[in-house]
């Protein structure tokens, strides 16, 4: 069911019109049917306390920015721009609900099967559309990327960075892309620091050079840091492991130099380290404008200070919201930034708890609340198409994994108590007792 919820974030649009898409169908059709079928056993089931805190603030920020949209009285620019903002709250309500639904009674082993499983899936499917993104330097794609596309009367965000020589295959936009990918490199490398499996170190070319095609700052100052990171700490960097290090860097390290003249995208990384292009304005050249001298995002703000900071001006009213934080304080103002802090505490903690229960999974699970509060700077992260998705459905597994698993046994110490070892001193004891 995981893996089915993360390979719908690949499909096509059923009804562009209407912005309706694949994954729309299956998230919204799986939480409708499990609400049903599972309401008989609601109380009685055990679920994770953290995703039923994140499926309820997800609902609450919906329902404010409903009462804000209807009562605020704050002019709309469109309806459809009402429905697909409200799906940006609702459709992680619902992906959280169905996790949370699934993951309920289940094993640590069963639960921790599925991790890998998705890390799979997830890595294929990314790595086919690294395909069709370096297809895009040769030839025109858009035959095959309209139908993953909502294509409008004016020129859409994709075509603008094909213009710039920035690929991203299926996604939208770069930043959407860049999320996706550094995701991906971090389930990868969490799967190859568990299971020990050759072929995978196939697919971590397609991951890089996917991540690097789109040039975006979130793969480039996130994902790839990350995964770097989690590697380092987890793996024993015996021969072997090094020598699939070398021979998957080398394979990227082919292929860009092979493709690197056909790539026009590279004067776009050209210019993040041009010191002339830099010196007039660098955070505005790293931010994209967001914020530096001609920022727009304080200017977003202070016009939503004088107008209604407690409830903010309702769904439907800005066309481009490219950062998380801003994305809750325009639509339901200081409320609903306040959830929106609460849902990345709960993930936040969540990391935390791992690292103090000393969990396989804890290192993963902060790097990857450390990239989505960077992240949020520039994009709604959590409620990005299709990215979101793998996000979400990924951290789900993980925040479940950290409470299923056991803390890893503590040598006893024969100087004092340990409370956390408790069990496992009461049964030495009875043992010693007995022989």
């Amino acid at each position: 069911m995981s893996c089915c919820l993360v390979a719908s974030a690949f499909g096509p649009y059923l009804l562009p019109g209407l912005g309706l898409r694949l994954d729309h169908a299956v998230i919204y059709g799986l939480c409708i049917a499990f609400f049903i079928m599972d309401m008989p056993f609601f109380f009685t089931m055990r679920f994770n306390h953290a995703l039923l805190w994140l499926t309820l603030s997800f609902f609450a920020v919906a329902i404010w920015t409903l009462v804000s949209t209807f009562f605020g009285g704050h002019p709309k620019l469109s309806w459809n721009l009402v429905l697909a903002s409200l799906d940006n709250f609702t459709q992680p309500m619902a992906i959280i609900g169905i996790m949370a639904f699934i993951t309920a009674e289940k094993q640590e082993r069963v639960l921790s099967d599925a991790l890998q499983k998705v890390s799979l899936t997830m890595c294929i499917l990314l790595s086919l559309n690294t395909v069709i993104a370096a297809c895009q330097m040769f030839w025109d794609m858009w035959p095959v990327a309209h139908f993953f596309l909502r294509s409008m009367d004016e020129r859409t965000v994709w075509e603008n960075a094909v213009i710039q020589g920035r690929y991203c295959g299926i996604f939208d936009q770069p930043v959407e892309n860049g999320l996706a990918y550094s995701v991906a490199l971090v389930s990868w490398t969490y799967y190859v620091n568990q299971y020990r499996s050759s072929w995978q170190w196939l697919l971590l070319p397609f991951l890089i050079i996917g991540g690097i095609l789109s040039a975006s700052k979130v793969f480039l100052f996130g994902g790839i840091p990350a995964g770097i990171l989690y590697f380092l700490f987890c793996k024993k960097l015996h021969f072997g492991t090094l020598f699939k290090v070398f021979l998957g860097l080398s394979g990227v390290a082919i292929i860009a130099i092979e493709f690197a003249d056909q790539w026009i995208g590279i004067s776009f990384l050209e210019l993040m380290t041009d010191p002339g292009y830099l010196a007039s304005d660098p955070i505005g050249v790293y931010t994209a404008g967001r914020f530096g001298k001609e920022g727009w995002i304080l200017t977003q703000v202070e016009r939503i200070l004088r107008s209604d900071p407690v409830c903010g001006i309702g769904l439907g009213t800005s066309d481009v919201l490219d950062n998380a934080y801003l994305e809750f304080f325009t639509q339901g103002g200081i409320v609903a930034l306040a959830w929106y802090i609460f849902i990345l505490g709960i993930i936040g903690r969540s990391g935390i708890q791992g690292i103090v229960k000393n969990s396989k999974y804890g290192l993963v699970m902060l790097l990857l609340w450390l990239m989505i509060v960077a992240a949020g700077f520039g994009g709604p992260v959590l409620t990005m198409n299709r990215s979101s998705i793998l996000l979400l459905v990924f951290i789900c597994l993980i925040i479940v994994l950290i409470e299923r698993e056991y803390p890893t046994p503590r040598v006893i110490s024969a100087h004092g108590p340990n409370v956390r070892n408790q069990p496992q001193r009461e049964l030495l004891r009875i043992t010693a007792e007995r022989t």
